[in-house]
C-alpha cells in the first residue's frame, strides 16, 4: 500500500489547502494510506482542528526537521506549492520519499516555462483524484522494489 504524506504551507483555509484535504479523503477510500501535516499555523487558522502542524514556523529549522522526521514514514511526499518543495528540499534527499510539487491556485499557469529544480520534483496540472493515485503509485514503486 502506498503511504502518501501531504504537506501544507500553512492551516489556512483556502481554497488550494481545502483541495488537498478532499484528496486526502479520496486516496483513503481509493486504498491508498494518506496524511496530512502544515509546516507551521497560519492564516485564518481554518484547518487547525483537522491538520497538524509541524513548527511554530513554516520557514524555520524546526519545520526543515519536523518534516524530515515525518518523511520516513512516507512513499511520497506531496508538496502544496514549490515554497513547500523548497522546505522539503532543505531536509536532504538521501532515502527520502520522492517529492511531488502539487500547483495552488496562485502559481504561475506555466510551470514549464520555470526551472527544474534538482532531485526528484514532479510538477503535474491539477488531477482527478484517481489519476492522482495513479501518479502516486507509479512514483511510489521503484522506492518499494528497492527496499524489497
Amino acid at each position: 500500500m502506498t503511504r502518501v504524506l501531504f504537506v501544507l504551507p500553512e492551516t489556512a483555509g483556502s481554497p488550494d489547502n481545502e483541495r488537498v484535504l478532499e484528496l486526502h479523503r479520496a486516496l483513503g477510500a481509493a486504498g491508498l494510506e494518506a496524511r496530512t501535516v502544515a509546516l507551521g499555523p497560519g492564516g485564518d487558522g481554518g484547518l487547525d482542528s483537522v491538520v497538524p502542524v509541524l513548527a511554530p514556523a513554516p520557514r524555520s529549522f524546526a519545520a526543515v526537521m519536523e518534516l524530515r522526521r515525518e518523511q520516513r514514514w512516507c512513499d511520497v511526499l506531496a508538496c502544496s506549492g514549490r515554497r513547500v518543495a523548497t522546505v522539503a528540499a532543505l531536509g536532504g534527499s538521501r532515502g527520502r520519499a520522492p517529492v511531488v510539487v502539487m500547483p495552488r491556485e496562485d502559481s504561475p499557469a506555466a510551470p514549464a516555462a520555470r526551472p527544474r529544480p534538482r532531485g526528484a520534483m514532479l510538477q503535474h496540472a491539477w488531477l482527478d483524484p484517481d489519476r492522482w493515485c495513479e501518479l502516486f503509485e507509479a512514483v511510489a514503486s521503484p522506492r518499494r522494489q528497492g527496499t524489497s
